[in-house]
């Protein structure tokens, strides 16, 4: 049996290869939309949502492979999110991963219909076939579209812009709006990815119960790392008090699901330990 972290490793080099083979079966290669779909999905990106889903299904002893269609619909959704939080009427953000960002390597228009592209294909992705009973493969979806939809990760953005705008002084509420704003705007689809996995296997409520409380945190976790790492983020202070919080949290929950999920609790200490 491979060590859990070369397994880790041949499952996301087996999605950036299905991401390479969707990319050759979409558009006219001239096009720039063509262009800039391959640039937002075939770049340095973790694969994460993808590789929570896949890890809990292998761990709860089923073929991923049979589901990398869903896994690659799962990426397709987080990367139009980022395309669309970096719109200059959004985030306005000019870089991401150390690269100009989707509409400044290309323009706002093509960025908007990339992230327009990518919202349906995932949808797309996550519809075809699956070798469980179609009724649970729409439970999936289902829940897929209300956690990436207008009440969570939507919802999130727009609290996020509207925290922005108002420029008021950070005051005692400060960091429940931001965990308010990380647990719709990014754990949703942490959420999303792990909740998918235990759909298609009617994971008894226990585990579920345990699993979902798990990604929503790790996505909360995920954020808050990802707040520090941004340069003059104001309030650091707080935000590495929480974070401090969260992550034992995590550590509490990791260790009452002990080994039964290997796979998914080695991703998600790399994920606590990344520094970038």
């Amino acid at each position: 049996m491979l060590a859990a972290n070369s397994e880790l490793n041949l499952i996301k080099t087996k999605i950036d290869k299905g991401l390479a083979e969707l990319c050759e079966q979409s558009l006219p290669a001239n096009l720039d939309l063509a262009k800039s779909i391959q640039y937002a999905l075939l770049g340095s990106g973790k694969r994460l949502r993808p590789l929570l889903f896949l890890t809990t299904i292998k761990d709860l002893n089923h073929n991923y492979k049979d589901f990398m269609s869903f896994a690659l619909g799962l990426e397709c959704l987080h990367s139009y999110s980022l395309i669309h939080d970096d719109l200059p009427a959004l985030d306005n953000d000019k870089s991401r991963r150390g690269q100009p960002t989707l509409h400044v390597k290309y323009d706002e228009a093509t960025a908007i219909l990339a992230g327009d592209a990518l919202l349906t294909l995932s949808f797309e992705l996550a519809a075809k076939p699956l070798p469980i009973a179609p009724s649970i493969q729409l439970k999936m979806i289902s829940q897929l579209a209300t956690l990436a939809g207008r009440n969570n990760l939507i919802l999130g953005q727009h609290l996020d812009l509207e925290l922005q705008k108002s420029n008021r002084a950070p005051n005692s509420n400060y960091i429940d709006e931001i965990v308010d704003i990380n647990l719709k705007k990014t754990a949703s689809l942490f959420q999303a990815s792990i909740n998918s996995a235990l759909i298609a296997f009617e994971l008894d409520t226990s585990n579920y119960s345990e699993l979902n409380k798990l990604a929503r945190i790790v996505g909360l976790h995920f954020q808050f790392k990802d707040d520090l790492f941004e340069e003059n983020m104001p309030n650091s202070a707080r935000i590495v008090n929480q974070l401090s919080k969260v992550e034992a949290e995590l550590f509490r929950l990791c260790n009452s699901l002990g080994c039964d999920f290997r796979l998914l609790l080695t991703l998600i200490k790399q994920i606590i330990k990344r520094t970038y």
